[in-house]
């Protein structure tokens, strides 16, 4: 692919030349392509569901675009993590889901009152952590919210049930992002 800046002779170009070249504006630059063949053949099922899968999130995208506030929000992320456009970054944000990236149960103890730290991530903002506390017998002992630490990516559970057999007991969280997708790990004490 070939980019053109500054061209007066190319400036604005866009379309087809022949059967072989494609102009394309791109980013305020032209830019020379390939053109696209035909697709040979019935689509595979997996390409039909990424292409329904795409088509969820540009309606994503275009919903969150329509709301001054989220726009705003993707505005701001964007320009940060330098994505093109707020646009682009919904769309991203669609397909990804977010990360847990450590599940710190060092200062559990097994009392009220103690504490279990979350990291966790997305490409925009975590929206929830939950936690579902479970003995070694796989009864849930007890299932909550935690709470995010200001703007940071850290989020804190405090345990509201005694917890006598800590051994194999299970620590299971799961972070659900703006567009709704959710990331799950679980954690076994010994």
């Amino acid at each position: 692919m070939s980019k053109s800046r500054n061209n007066p002779l190319t400036e604005g170009l866009s379309g087809k030349l022949g059967k072989t070249l494609v102009f394309r504006n791109v980013g305020g630059e032209t830019v020379l392509g390939v053109a696209p063949r035909p697709q040979s053949g019935e689509p595979t099922e997996q390409q039909l569901t990424h292409r329904n899968r795409f088509r969820m999130a540009a309606a994503y995208a275009t919903g969150q675009m329509g709301d001054p506030a989220a726009m705003s929000l993707y505005k701001e992320v964007a320009k940060r993590k330098q994505y093109k456009s707020a646009r682009t970054l919904a769309v991203a944000d669609f397909f990804n889901a977010p990360t847990i990236t450590l599940v710190d149960a060092s200062a559990y103890t097994g009392a009220a009152g103690t504490k279990i730290l979350i990291h966790a991530d997305d490409e925009l903002e975590v929206k929830a952590v939950s936690i579902d506390v479970v003995n070694a017998a796989g009864v849930s002992l007890e299932k909550g919210s935690a709470v995010q630490r200001g703007k940071s990516s850290v989020w804190e559970y405090t345990a509201t049930v005694e917890n006598t057999a800590l051994a194999g007991t299970k620590i299971v969280v799961k972070a659900i992002d703006r567009p709704g997708n959710s990331a799950v790990k679980e954690v076994t004490l010994s």
